[in-house]
């Protein structure tokens, strides 16, 4: 029986990786809020260190945009109406049993040789299309 877990993953316009895997969707969305506000927090902490001057708690916005079973999280900044190049992500995926190993795979990927649930970092049992 297929099991979907979920992503988040920390994206720039340069680089990305995986934070953590969840089984419940709820809770990778609410780590990305968490991941996000954190990071506006320090933007404007930074941003008062820089002014020399007391910064509203609101000038760093963080939103999200649910797509289904995807979701996007990112900082805007109010007045210039900005995006932050620092984006979190939410994706779905399924693992399929894989009958011929008798381990959970993640659909698209290479068998495990192995036979275990444990995936190397050498790419050959990463997830289909994630940044290695």
């Amino acid at each position: 029986m297929p099991t979907t877990v979920y992503t988040l993953l920390c994206q720039t316009d340069r680089t990305g990786h995986v934070l953590a895997v969840f089984t419940d969707r709820a809770q990778a969305a609410e780590v990305a809020r968490a991941n996000a506000a954190t990071h506006a927090e320090r933007l404007r902490r930074q941003d008062e260190k820089t002014f020399k001057a007391p910064i509203a708690d609101d000038v760093y916005q963080v939103h999200v945009e649910d797509l289904g079973s995807n979701l996007t999280v990112f900082i805007r900044h109010r007045f210039l109406d900005e995006a932050e190049t620092y984006r979190w992500l939410v994706d779905s995926f399924e693992l399929v049993p894989d009958r011929e190993w008798g381990s959970t795979q993640p659909q698209g990927c290479a068998a495990n040789p192995a036979g275990n649930d444990r995936y190397d970092r050498a790419g050959s049992g990463s997830f289909a299309g994630m940044p290695q």
